[in-house]
């Protein structure tokens, strides 16, 4: 774990070098190490919100690595920023950023009914791809918790 931490500040500063290509590499490996150690990243999460300028390859990285750092403290925050990546104009990263919604919500059980609270906003929403995975997202909140039906 002390290895992993000791690669955290040099892989966040190469995140923010100015090159792309460098930057995308060094994600693909915190999407890798965040597998096996999230914590590492965990107070990072920052770090890893989706600016508006970024390619879309960029952004479905930074949605998987956000869905494996964060912590039950940190949930309702993600949550809410992932919520505004819905009107993307790439419909790809509308979807994924819904899904990962589900995922934290899967992944962080504690805070399910937040989650709920949001993909239920999201099936208001007038756009059919992001309705479409909020009720895929909530198929699997309740395929994985089925005894919390009443709690959520």
């Amino acid at each position: 774990a002390q290895v992993y931490a000791r690669l955290k500040a040099p892989m966040m500063t190469l995140i923010a070098g100015g090159v792309f290509e460098q930057g995308f590499i060094c994600l693909k490996h915190i999407a890798l190490l965040t597998t096996r150690v999230p914590d590492v990243f965990a107070a990072e999460y920052k770090h890893f919100y989706c600016k508006y300028n970024e390619p879309s390859c960029v952004k479905l990285l930074k949605l998987d690595i956000l869905t494996a750092v964060a912590t039950q403290a940190t949930v309702p925050e993600i949550v809410d920023e992932i919520a505004e990546y819905i009107t993307e104009p790439d419909a790809n990263v509308a979807r994924a950023a819904v899904a990962a919604i589900g995922k934290l919500g899967v992944r962080v059980p504690e805070c399910g009914g937040g989650v709920v609270e949001q993909l239920l906003k999201l099936l208001e929403v007038d756009i059919d791809h992001v309705s479409a995975e909020a009720i895929i997202a909530m198929k699997n909140l309740l395929r994985k918790f089925p005894d919390r039906i009443e709690r959520f």
